[in-house]
């Protein structure tokens, strides 16, 4: 048997199949992120919630009855994370979970509209689909004047040379880190630091 208090750690994973249950394994079809410590949708998957008039920019208030802050915080309590952010990253994806084919029944409202009850049903299909990068289109393209933009988080690592020679005249190289990066970014950071530079 193994007891853990604390592991404040980001490349530390505590997992059990009780751990599981209580976070539930399944989704509804909704991206949530904070914003502004607010759960905004960034993404609708479940086309039942479009139908229901769920738009990008909602946000969620309560999750099955109880206050989306207080499931946030319950949820922190069991993962590990250097920082309060990246618990905060890893809480917000859990806090709409269930068991799979449960029903979730959400409190959703806009900036300064109504609150409605809406049902959507949890599935592990949403779960997958949810671990799946957010953002589509090239990983390495230049937006306008010149600005080149990497997407680290889809770079293969193989492709990191490309990506200084594909933007070697911009201006300027926006570096997207948001979500898990992969191991180019290592690879990125080795090619524009040398070792006398750290």
């Amino acid at each position: 048997d193994l007891m853990l208090t604390h592991t404040l750690d980001s490349h530390v994973t505590v997992t059990s199949d009780e751990l599981a249950d209580y976070f539930g394994v399944a989704s509804v079809g909704l991206r949530l992120r904070l914003i502004e410590k607010k759960p905004v949708i960034t993404q609708i998957l479940d086309e039942s919630a479009t139908a229901a008039g769920l738009r990008v920019g909602d946000i969620v208030s309560v999750v099955d009855g109880e206050k989306i802050a207080d499931r946030f915080n319950r949820f922190q309590d069991y993962l590990s994370g250097s920082t309060p952010q990246r618990r905060g990253y890893d809480s917000i994806q859990r806090v709409l979970n269930g068991a799979d084919g449960s029903m979730a029944t959400l409190m959703v409202g806009t900036q300064d509209g109504p609150t409605k009850e809406l049902k959507l049903q949890r599935t592990v299909a949403f779960t997958t689909a949810l671990q799946q990068p957010e953002r589509t289109g090239d990983a390495i393209r230049t937006l306008t004047d010149n600005i080149g933009y990497v997407d680290i988080t889809r770079l293969p690592e193989d492709q990191v040379p490309a990506v200084f020679e594909q933007l070697q005249n911009s201006k300027a190289i926006i570096f997207d880190a948001r979500g898990k990066c992969m191991r180019a970014a290592e690879a990125v950071v080795s090619h524009l630091v040398n070792g006398t530079d750290v």
